[in-house]
């Protein structure tokens, strides 16, 4: 006779509508993210600025946090301290100089979907994760809107937009090497944040001081404000927090599930502020990659979760 199975209870109605809105929170601040990041780089602000603008609030908010446990965390070897602070500044490096190139509607498929396809991969190469069916169509859709899209950057003959979708390849791979590397630290969501944040603000300080210090002198304070508050307060911090209560509120499937919906709506407002008219083939792509990844949200606990999301 088998054994019972443990049943999950049903969250309560309060919880679930805090879950929710929670959830809803996180997809406004990521949906946010591309489009005042493409905003930034392709206006008054260089992305080493936009970079010191990104790490430096986290760094300094979160310094009891990365001061109590070290810059190099006791324990941690440095082959999985190096893979984590690839959710650093090579993620950032990747997909900032990527907003420069291509569309925010175009980062959608290639930086989110690809995200989670490549961790499906490095999940079952390290982890021997197994993947059951509708996982596996799930990937077999984000890996369709990749080869779209990168058919779509040839097709249309703009060097620009397929250097874009390969920079948010990288970037992609970086946040996918973090995710992997993020149980292996045994670190908190905060825990990571702190070191991972503060490592990027020493390495990128030097480069992005003296573009702020300019910023400022040219009267940028309008432009230097909002990243600051998207990049440095939205994105990196209090999106951690309430993607979490998402998590713990309704679950993680779930709330991987209302996350696809920030691809989407980021491209709506591209289109409203910056103007970009996504062509067909893009949003196809985007489509089949917000589709897969509903797909493959339902992870394995023994499988790699993107704890907090490529922002």
């Amino acid at each position: 006779m088998s054994e019972p199975r443990a049943v999950t209870p049903a969250p309560s109605s309060r919880d679930y509508w805090i879950g929710v809105a929670a959830a809803f929170a996180t997809v406004a601040i990521w949906a946010a993210w591309p489009v005042i990041t493409r905003y930034g780089v392709t206006g008054s602000l260089s992305p080493a600025a936009i970079g010191v603008l990104r790490f430096l609030p986290p760094a300094l908010l979160l310094a009891p946090v990365w001061w109590r446990i070290g810059l190099f965390p006791k324990g941690m070897s440095w082959k999985v301290m190096l893979a984590l602070s690839c959710g650093g500044l090579p993620f950032f490096i990747g997909s900032t100089a990527g907003f420069q190139y291509a569309s925010v509607a175009t980062s959608g498929s290639m930086l989110l979907g690809s995200t989670a396809l490549l961790v499906a991969i490095i999940g079952v190469a390290v982890f021997r994760t197994r993947i059951d069916r509708s996982r596996l169509l799930g990937y077999g859709l984000i890996a369709a809107a990749v080869v779209l899209s990168l058919i779509h950057a040839l097709l249309v003959g703009e060097k620009n937009v397929l250097l874009g979708s390969v920079l948010f390849l990288c970037s992609a791979l970086s946040w996918a090497i973090y995710t992997v590397a993020f149980p292996l630290s045994r670190l908190s969501g905060i825990q990571a944040a702190a070191l991972v944040s503060t490592w990027a603000l020493i390495i990128i300080f030097p480069f992005g001081a003296m573009e702020v210090v300019a910023a400022v002198r040219k009267g940028l304070y309008a432009d230097i404000a909002l990243q600051l508050v998207q990049q440095g307060l939205l994105s990196a911090i209090l999106a951690i927090w309430t993607y979490s209560i998402a998590i713990t509120r309704i679950g993680p499937a779930r709330a991987a599930t209302l996350v696809t919906l920030t691809p989407l709506i980021a491209a709506v407002a591209a289109y409203f502020v910056l103007g970009e008219v996504p062509e067909m083939t893009v949003m196809i792509a985007l489509g089949l990659a917000s589709a897969g990844v509903v797909l493959a949200s339902r992870m394995p606990k023994s499988a790699p979760r993107l704890e907090h999301g490529p922002i």
